[in-house]
């Protein structure tokens, strides 16, 4: 707070895009526990050439309306995106699902994508997942303190997504650990 008399006050703060926790707490618990798996999903999305800036600004709209239309709304969700300047975007799913229903997820977001025309006509996506690290089985603590570390490892796994500027390689191609796939997974690339 800064003060001047005659001139008043001014009061600085800042807010929180969202907690992150709060977000999470529905789709990564049940019945009082933390689910026994917890994948993060990553869709990167990279206009084509001839794709306008107009146009790439649809795409994007379009692209999380296909990935909230492509989730089990009690066990997945797609997160806020932060503001972001460049010529890629990436979504993050959390999932409450195990390798297989990953994998899943992966394909199910491919072909939607596969399916709308005018979206491939505009950019392409790469989709890759990865299992994000739970508290050991009576770990110490409420359900709320295990909460905040899942979003504390979701967090961490996600940063190097948003840290990226234009024209880096995406986190595929850094082969980062945000989006490492096991050597039994396929990443779909359309």
């Amino acid at each position: 707070m800064e003060s001047q008399v005659g001139h008043g006050s001014v009061f600085t703060f800042t807010l929180p895009l969202f907690s992150l926790p709060r977000i999470l707490f529905s789709t990564i618990t049940d019945q009082g526990r933390l689910r026994r798996a917890v994948s993060l999903l990553t869709v990167e999305v990279a206009p084509l050439p001839a794709c306008s800036s107009d146009q790439w600004q649809d795409a994007r709209r379009q692209c999380l309306q296909l990935l909230k239309s492509s989730v089990y709304h009690h066990e997945d969700v797609v997160l806020p995106v932060p503001e972001n300047a460049s010529q890629q975007e990436t979504f993050l799913i959390v999932a409450a699902t195990d390798e297989p229903g990953a994998q899943a997820m992966e394909k199910r977001i491919a072909e939607q994508f596969e399916r709308h025309t005018e979206l491939r006509a505009k950019c392409e996506i790469k989709v890759a997942h990865t299992a994000v690290p739970l508290p050991e089985d009576g770990a110490e603590g409420s359900l709320e303190a295990q909460v905040q570390q899942v979003a504390n490892r979701i967090s961490e796994l996600a940063m190097p997504a948003f840290a990226r500027g234009p024209g880096s390689p995406t986190a595929l191609e850094e082969n980062s650990g945000l989006v490492h796939q096991p050597e039994n997974t396929k990443e779909h690339t359309q």
